[in-house]
């Protein structure tokens, strides 16, 4: 009896034991499962992970190379790697994007285009002869510094929307002739200038098939194109040569409207961005000079020109601490004219540069337009006071060229000076082609068959100054950013 009682209680015991044991076992198991679920974080699965039913990827899961490339330390590549972050927004690195913090800035800007008060004054409207795009001032100095050119007041040459169609600063004009027209080439033959002689006479400039440039010049160490002034900040007046009327009103969005009436957003963006820095620069040289600059305008803006202005928002171009008269045209022809040769006067920064890319503008270099005997006639004598003879062939001689390319000295049947435009004139290109005969540029050659005349033009407008396609050519072919833009068609100058 003593015997099976101990046997019991061994078992009894041991019974005992096994169950403390396991009771043990498991009140620690979950002792550290509670602490490990009050020290970590509650991640809530998403739907898609719950119907998965597996655990969410990280961020970098199937792009090793991606994680190297981000780690900045081991706790937060252990935290990226480990954790799932697309629930912990703080664990993740912004992801936004150019386009989307800049589409904060345009719509912003775009509610903008009325940021300051406007202020409008109807001006009366007289009639007007359209032909190109162009600037000019609506005030007319009295007197003007030697070393300025001289404008006066003319009928209206602008109102294009774009350069594709047409020219866009070129209704600035002669107020005194400039007697002394630099006659840098040979006169034409007795017959004129043919046009293969005047591809001839190109390539032998090396316009054509020339050597592509060595590239855009450094960046000028006198610059400053970052600055905390804004165009914003500011409140100016133009004369809105396309909806006839004077505007006061925010700068930067007039120069907004300003570029997209001038180039719109199909050029480079360097460009674009040189063409609102020189209209902001033309309008505030007129308004150093106590008169108001002539320019058109165009609204809906579109979100690449908005950028490229606020991408250069605050700078101007400067020669000797003023601003330049910062003229601009569509296109040249493989040379910018100098302004002593088109308006009479001298201004340092507006000389003649050569332009390597211009014969790739197909559709302004070497356009050929044709003019019959009587519309050539009807022209002339409505606009002069020169009565024309039957010798068809001496009615149009380009006697020089200025600046390589340009039309100097012109005769009309034998005549080297006229009443035109209500003035005694000497006969340039200029006046030819402001006055008479409405030509696409004074780079040209004339020719007379059959009683037709032929005009082979290079180039679109006066050609003074920065050519607006001769711009995108230089950003797109050559590399060029928009100040080297600016410091190819102004010399001397300085950006900020």
């Amino acid at each position: 009896m003593k015997k099976v009682f101990t046997l019991r209680r061994i078992i009894l015991l041991m019974g005992l034991i096994l169950v403390y044991s396991c009771a043990f076992l498991f009140v620690k198991i979950y002792a550290e499962k509670s602490i490990l679920d009050a020290e970590a974080p509650s991640v809530p699965a998403t739907a898609a992970q719950k119907d998965a039913d597996e655990p969410p990827a990280t961020p970098y899961e199937d792009d090793e190379e991606a994680i190297d490339a981000d780690r900045v330390s081991e706790p937060i590549e252990y935290i990226v790697n480990k954790m799932n972050a697309d629930q912990y927004p703080m664990l993740m690195a912004a992801a936004t994007s150019v386009s989307d913090t800049f589409e904060a800035i345009t719509t912003t800007t775009e509610t903008e285009v009325t940021t300051a008060p406007t202020t409008v004054t109807e001006a009366p409207i007289t009639t007007t002869k359209k032909t190109e795009a162009t600037t000019t001032a609506t005030t007319v100095p009295t007197e003007t510094k030697a070393a300025e050119p001289s404008f006066e007041e003319s009928e209206e040459i602008g109102g294009t929307e774009s350069v594709d169609d047409a020219e866009t600063v070129d209704d600035i004009e002669l107020d005194a002739e400039n007697p002394q027209l630099d006659d840098l080439e040979a006169e034409q033959s007795e017959d004129g200038m043919t046009s293969e002689e005047f591809e001839e006479y190109l390539r032998s400039l090396g316009i054509i098939n020339a050597a592509s440039p060595s590239g855009p010049a450094p960046f000028n160490p006198s610059d400053r194109l970052f600055t905390t002034d804004s165009y914003k900040n500011q409140t100016v007046t133009i004369y809105d040569s396309v909806n006839k009327r004077y505007r006061t009103e925010n700068a930067f969005d007039l120069v907004c409207e300003i570029t997209n009436y001038e180039v719109g957003d199909s050029m480079n963006p360097e460009a674009i961005k040189a063409q609102a820095v020189a209209a902001y620069t033309y309008i505030k040289y007129y308004e150093q000079k106590g008169e108001c600059a002539k320019i058109g305008t165009k609204g809906n803006v579109p979100e690449l020109v908005i950028e490229c202005v606020n991408s250069v928002d605050g700078l101007a171009i400067y020669y000797d601490d003023k601003y330049i008269m910062s003229a601009f045209s569509a296109s040249t022809g493989g040379y910018s004219a100098a302004s002593k040769n088109v308006w009479g006067g001298d201004l340092p920064y507006l000389q003649s540069v050569k332009n390597d890319y211009d014969q790739f503008d197909s559709k302004n270099y070497g356009k050929v337009t044709t003019y019959t005997v009587d519309e050539i006639r009807k022209k002339i004598e409505s606009k002069t006071d020169i009565k024309l003879s039957d010798n068809y062939s001496e009615w149009i001689r380009v006697l020089s060229y200025n600046d390589n390319i340009f039309a100097g000295q012109l005769s009309i049947d034998g005549h080297t000076s006229a009443h035109i435009g209500g003035k005694d004139r000497t006969i340039t290109g200029h006046v030819f082609r402001t006055y008479v005969l409405s030509i696409r540029s004074t780079a040209f050659t004339v020719s007379y068959a059959d009683g037709v005349f032929t005009f082979t033009t290079y180039g679109y407008g006066h050609g003074v100054g920065m050519s607006q396609v001769g711009a995108n050519l230089y950003a797109t072919y050559g590399g060029y950013t928009f100040d080297q833009i600016l410091h190819h068609y102004y010399t001397g100058v300085t950006i900020r």
